[in-house]
């Protein structure tokens, strides 16, 4: 079944009203890291299926309840501390000099080719080949994967 707080979270993260299902799947898998695009993919069609998410041309938007939530966020209310993954990232953008997107996808390609490693092991991995010292991010990583083999 698919959650209503994951779908409106992608919605938030992005601060639209409609997104595409090719975006919705890229927010809920690369950018907020909740799945794997096909189970984001499987979570939307669920969603659209339960009437959570309505379809209007390409774009997909939120039912009404869940769009009263999404149009009231502002921006300065939804930054928050930066996550692992991000974290990593800005110092492999600080150690490289490329832009937090390049560094981003490099991270996504590197997945593709390591199929089934978290983002953050190998936005790890990439910070120590950039020379990055990984020290001070290793125990929060290895707690994530413990907490992640959990559940």
């Amino acid at each position: 079944m698919a959650k209503p707080e994951l779908i409106t979270a992608a919605f938030r993260s992005r601060g639209a009203e409609e997104l595409r299902k090719e975006e919705l799947v890229q927010e809920l898998a690369f950018s907020l890291h909740l799945m794997s695009p096909s189970d984001a993919a499987a979570v939307i069609d669920t969603a659209l299926a339960s009437g959570m998410l309505t379809q209007v041309g390409e774009h997909l938007r939120l039912a009404e309840e869940a769009r009263s939530d999404v149009t009231t966020l502002t921006p300065e209310s939804a930054v928050n501390v930066p996550d692992l993954f991000h974290r990593i990232v800005a110092v492999v953008v600080d150690a490289t000099g490329e832009t937090q997107r390049e560094v981003i996808r490099m991270v996504n390609r590197r997945q593709k080719e390591n199929y089934g490693i978290s983002p953050e092991t190998e936005a790890l991995l990439l910070a120590a080949d950039a020379g990055v010292d990984v020290t001070p991010f290793l125990d929060e990583a290895r707690q994530k994967l413990v907490q992640r083999a959990r559940d």
